[in-house]
């Protein structure tokens, strides 16, 4: 399994809540770790450089802990997921603001 089969969600501008094309993203990222149970998984928040670094941070630690919380609400074990925060990042705005996933073991 390689991290671009892992996806990602993406935020609208200071949100964490995650929509539908997100929720069908971690459908299916949660599939993949119930079919692979040795799939260990990083779940890095980030966000855009709108606002200050603190605000950004906390931001992105928050849209990653929604990412994971939704990940073990469709029973993915909580020990297989590695929160990480990235804080902002210099990309387009729409791209910035998302959770992603590397692999950290399989």
């Amino acid at each position: 399994i390689t991290d671009s089969q892992l996806g990602r969600v993406f935020f609208q501008s200071n949100s964490v809540r995650i929509g539908s094309d997100g929720q069908q993203t971690l459908k299916t990222l949660a599939g993949l770790m119930q079919q692979a149970p040795e799939l260990r998984v990083a779940v890095r928040g980030h966000a855009d450089m709108n606002g200050n670094a603190n605000y950004n941070t906390n931001l992105s630690q928050k849209r990653a802990q929604a990412v994971a919380s939704s990940l073990v609400e469709m029973g993915v074990e909580p020990g297989r997921l590695d929160l990480m925060t990235v804080g902002a990042v210099d990309e387009v705005p729409a791209e910035a603001r998302r959770v992603d996933f590397s692999v950290v073991s399989n």
